[in-house]
């Protein structure tokens, strides 16, 4: 299956990492997103989404949370 990260564009100008893959994507235009444990995960695609949560701690325990300093673009 081919992971597609062409999908998103910039709406806010804010990027997060996906916590799956690492990839910056704009919160307000990612294709998916997930509540868990209070916080909301935004993905760059459906497959990323769906590995988080198959194993979400498996990916939290890595750093790779929505926590990490966001970008700024322009």
């Amino acid at each position: 299956m081919k992971h597609d990260h062409a999908a998103t564009t910039s709406n806010t100008g804010t990027t997060v990492p996906c916590p799956v893959c690492r990839m910056d994507i704009d919160p307000g235009a990612a294709p998916a997103a997930v509540e868990h444990e209070g916080e909301t995960y935004s993905f760059c695609n459906l497959r990323c989404r769906d590995r988080f949560q198959a194993r979400p701690e498996s990916f939290l325990a890595r750093g790779r949370g929505p926590r990490l300093r966001p970008v700024t673009l322009g």
